[in-house]
């Protein structure tokens, strides 16, 4: 079950946050995790679906030890919220090699992966992940804040040292997200840049 986070406790963690994080990610991984899956029940798509498996996909790039690194902490707290997923939903954590030889879009859809969370990546074209996940309608999520304004559907930033919720409702959109209005109350809408379809 997904605890209620408290202010106190959870800000703390931000100091915590290393050097090599602080440039691409200012909210850290402990952190990030808790605030995204509360995020995941305000999208109909994943509450109506009660019950069911939810598998997310964790992308980074072997090949880039920072993104090796977020991978494994990612999937090391997703793993510990294991059956308390959103809406009660189990959660079934898959890596997702950006490095690897198998189209991105075929391994989403092959995996069954319904949330991606994008680790920081290394040249890499966030244009073509973009549209494979529009195409497969994969909710992107993320901990680098320029990947919302590029193309991606939620993250978070930092503001004033308080995690920020940021969402780029035309991409959530095209992802096939159905967003409830009280999220869109508490988050920073970004509009980001017109990206290619």
């Amino acid at each position: 079950m997904l605890r209620r986070l408290t202010i106190g406790p959870v800000f703390a963690l931000l100091t915590l946050a290393g050097r090599a994080f602080a440039q691409q990610m200012p909210v850290p991984v402990d952190v990030q995790v808790p605030v995204l899956l509360k995020v995941l029940t305000f999208d109909r798509r994943i509450a109506d679906a009660r019950g069911e498996k939810l598998v997310v996909g964790v992308l980074y790039q072997s090949g880039f030890r920072l993104s090796s690194t977020v991978k494994d902490q990612v999937m090391d707290a997703l793993s510990r919220a294991g059956s308390s997923g959103p809406a009660n939903r189990p959660l079934n954590v898959v890596a997702v090699d950006a490095d690897g030889k198998e189209n991105l879009e075929k391994a989403l859809t092959s995996l069954g992966v319904k949330v991606l969370y994008v680790t920081p990546l290394r040249a890499f074209d966030l244009l073509s992940l973009v549209a494979a996940t529009r195409r497969s309608g994969t909710l992107t999520m993320t901990g680098v804040p320029e990947y919302v304004e590029a193309g991606l559907s939620v993250g978070l930033d930092l503001r004033q040292d308080r995690p920020r919720i940021l969402v780029n409702l035309h991409a959530a959109r095209a992802e096939g997200a159905d967003l409830a209005a009280p999220l869109l109350g508490l988050a920073t809408v970004v509009d980001g840049r017109e990206e290619r379809p």
